[in-house]
């Protein structure tokens, strides 16, 4: 599986993140319906929280109104 290998193997971004690697999010976030599976692949290798460790803050958390169908983690993605 391609996204486990990467969690396996990905070498730590350098902080700031170089210009292409916020490129590449930025289109991630912006690639509608589909960010959501590749999001969550990413998510279950725990890439995600490695690159944006204050995600895990957000990550699962119920919203406070329960009229709201997804957790927060969800509606920022």
């Amino acid at each position: 599986h391609l996204v486990r290998h990467l969690a396996a193997t990905a070498q730590p971004l350098p902080v700031p993140w170089p210009p292409e690697a916020r490129e590449e999010l930025v289109t991630l976030l912006g690639a509608g319906e589909a960010t959501v599976g590749v999001w969550e692949a990413l998510e279950a290798e725990g890439i995600v929280t490695r690159l944006l460790p204050d995600w895990e803050r957000v990550r699962c958390r119920p919203q406070r109104n329960a009229v709201h169908t997804w957790t927060v983690d969800r509606h920022l993605v």
